[in-house]
């Protein structure tokens, strides 16, 4: 969770300073606009094609927490 340190507006919403806010990971991790069939479990979306290395990280992948 993060605070907000100043008024800030997000997608026409006004945040007031000092409201509590925090990403919605599950939203993101089940978006089929990122990832093909999200509901599966497909540990090899994240190996490179040939099978060989793992894939960087990409943006929207928050499987621990979205830092500081």
């Amino acid at each position: 969770m993060h605070r907000a340190e100043e008024d800030v507006v997000v997608g026409g919403y006004l945040i007031p300073t000092g409201t509590v806010v925090m990403a919605n990971i599950w939203a993101t991790h089940m978006d089929p606009d990122l990832w093909d069939e999200p509901e599966k479990f497909k540990p090899e979306r994240f190996l490179a094609r040939e099978g060989s290395a793992v894939i960087d990280k990409p943006d929207y992948l928050i499987p621990f927490s979205t830092g500081r």
